[in-house]
């Protein structure tokens, strides 16, 4: 099981399990989540969702909730 990547200070970096369990509604995280003050998720694991998402059976649901997901990219 994952667990969730504390950083420096009050930073998350998430997992691709972690997103999975945040969005199906795991209260424990949500609120440890929804108190960070930053919440970073590597690249890789947006393609691992979006991956996950082409084959599954709810595709449109899926893409519909990844494409909700605040982005940033900072170079």
């Amino acid at each position: 099981m994952s667990k969730l990547m504390k950083m420096t200070g009050n930073k998350f970096l998430l997992d691709t399990n972690i997103i999975t369990a945040w969005l199906k509604g795991e209260s424990s995280l949500a609120d440890k989540i929804d108190r960070a003050k930053e919440v970073h998720i590597p690249i890789i694991v947006i393609g691992e969702l979006y991956y996950g998402a082409l084959y599954s059976t709810q595709l449109k649901k899926n893409i519909v909730v990844y494409n909700l997901l605040p982005l940033a990219i900072m170079c």
